[in-house]
Parts: C-alpha cells; sequence; structure tokens
C-alpha cells in the first residue's frame, strides 16, 4: 500500500488516487484559505496527485506548478486542469521536491499535502523549496499522523515520518535550514498543519538568515 499511496499506478492506483482526492477534501480547502491565492500569485504544490487542489488554485493564481512522482498522477493531473494546462496558466511535471524544474525565485507560494512522508532526502527537498520560492515566500505543509507500529511506516522513505517524532523533527530541519517563522499551527483531524517563510532579502543585498 505504502507504494501506491507514493506512486500510485494501474487501475488500483486509479481507485487509490480518487479515495485519497475525497478523503482530503476538507484538506484542500484548508489549504486553499490558508494560502489565500492573489491574482498574481505564482504557487507551487509538490506531489498535486489528482490534480484538486491545482485546480482551485489556478481559479485565482496567475500561474500553478507542480511536481509529482506518478506518471498516473500527471496524466490525471493535467487532464483535470487540461485548458490551464494549455494557456501555459499551470504547468505540472514529473518529478520530486529534490530537484524542481523551475528558475530562482519563481513562486509566491508553496505547499505540500500530505506527501513529504515520501520524500527520500527532507533537507534537499526544502532547501530547493525556499531555492525556488521568491524572498518572504510562504511554505504550507500537511504531515499526516504516524502512529507507533502502524503498518507501512518502517517502508516510509523519509526518515523525519520514521523517527516518531515527525512534527518537532520536521520544525527542527525548517529552522536548521533557516526558514523563519516556523510555526506548528491548529491541526487539521489528525493532521498537522505547518508553515514557515523563505528568507527575506536584507535591504542592502544579500539574504538574512534568521535562527529561531
Amino acid at each position: 500500500m505504502t507504494s501506491q499511496a507514493m506512486r500510485p499506478h494501474g487501475a488500483v492506483g486509479r481507485v487509490f488516487g480518487l479515495l485519497m482526492s475525497l478523503i482530503n477534501a476538507p484538506a484542500f480547502a484548508f489549504a486553499e484559505r490558508e494560502l489565500a491565492p492573489l491574482a498574481g500569485d505564482a504557487i507551487l504544490e509538490v506531489g498535486f496527485g489528482t490534480g484538486r487542489l491545482v485546480r482551485r488554485l489556478a481559479a485565482k493564481a496567475r500561474f500553478v506548478g507542480g511536481v509529482d512522482p506518478s506518471p498516473l498522477m500527471l496524466e490525471t493531473a493535467q487532464a483535470a486542469n487540461a485548458a490551464a494546462v494549455a494557456t501555459g496558466q499551470v504547468e505540472l511535471r514529473l518529478g520530486e521536491a529534490g530537484a524542481l524544474p523551475w528558475p530562482d525565485q519563481t513562486f509566491d507560494k508553496a505547499c505540500a499535502l500530505h506527501s513529504f512522508q515520501f520524500w527520500p532526502d527532507p533537507a534537499a527537498g526544502l532547501a530547493e523549496v525556499a531555492r525556488v520560492l521568491k524572498p518572504d515566500g510562504l511554505l504550507l505543509m500537511m504531515l499526516r499522523a504516524h502512529a507507533d507500529g502502524r503498518a507501512g511506516v518502517a517502508d516510509l522513505p523519509n526518515a523525519l515520518s520514521r523517527s516518531g517524532d515527525e512534527l518537532g523533527a520536521t520544525l527542527a530541519l525548517l529552522t536548521s535550514l533557516g526558514w523563519r517563522d516556523v510555526v506548528a499551527g491548529e491541526s487539521l483531524g489528525r493532521t498537522a498543519i505547518l508553515t514557515a517563510r523563505r528568507q527575506r532579502v536584507r535591504s542592502g543585498g544579500g539574504v538574512e538568515v534568521r535562527q529561531r
């Protein structure tokens, strides 16, 4: 089941993707409110799945980009956003957080909903997200609860997700990488909500890196 959750594939993957979209409907609505897309915004989603959140964001934002490691989800999400893909307002790519195919400072905001557990190198992924975010850009993350001993946890690629304290370890990693305003906010059911902002640019040039 971990392999289907990470990279849905085949007939089972289609059903799994649809089921996850239905289950995650409250998360999509929350993320849209939290990201508060504006007409001039460019927004990144890491792990877009069936593309339901992409469609909601693209209804308000100037540009939405996303990566997902599943060819099936890429096909599904592109079909769900066909008109916006055709005009270039939405750009979806096969890929992962650790190698984002956009230039520095492309995006105003970024999000990763229930996908962080599948990042094999969380530090590299967060560094890449910071690279493509503009200074002071917002990152929203949603982390699923991982109960001790739950089936599949030992198979997760992200060592932080296997640690027994994914939330605390992720907050510490964000801080160590120089993200600022790192906050664990309200929970959504059994999902933890994290927000952080990319470093600001100093008035005289250069990047302000603040440790909390």
